[in-house]
């Protein structure tokens, strides 16, 4: 695991994670998948368990702050650029528990949902 983001006092960061590590993750009870593409990306494929709350969207950062802080958070995109993003608007809400997953669904061996 690489943790990476931004590197304060308190030294927030979030972790880059492979699959077989997001895998083993997603299937603990307080964790939230969270996929920050766009609606049609989402509706194309998905990441089972996944709730989405697109990166472009204007009020991103609004409906960021609603969230539980308390919870684990595994964070994709497409590619885990937008992801990488996300994660850094994380910490600076306060979240902590923070997971990005590399290469995002692209590169995502496990089960997906279509359609």
């Amino acid at each position: 695991m690489t943790r990476i983001g931004s590197q304060t006092e308190e030294n927030k960061s979030f972790v880059n994670i492979s699959n077989d590590q997001f895998n083993e993750m997603m299937r603990h009870p307080d964790t939230i998948i969270l996929d920050v593409r766009t609606g049609a990306e989402f509706q194309s494929a998905r990441i089972p368990g996944s709730r989405m709350i697109d990166i472009y969207e204007p009020d991103f950062s609004e409906k960021l702050e609603q969230l539980n802080r308390s919870k684990k958070y595994l964070v994709y995109c497409r590619a885990g650029h937008r992801s990488v993003a996300a994660c850094s608007e994380m910490i600076r809400l306060g979240f902590s528990d923070i997971y990005n997953l590399i290469n995002g669904i692209s590169g995502w061996d496990g089960e997906i949902i279509q359609g």
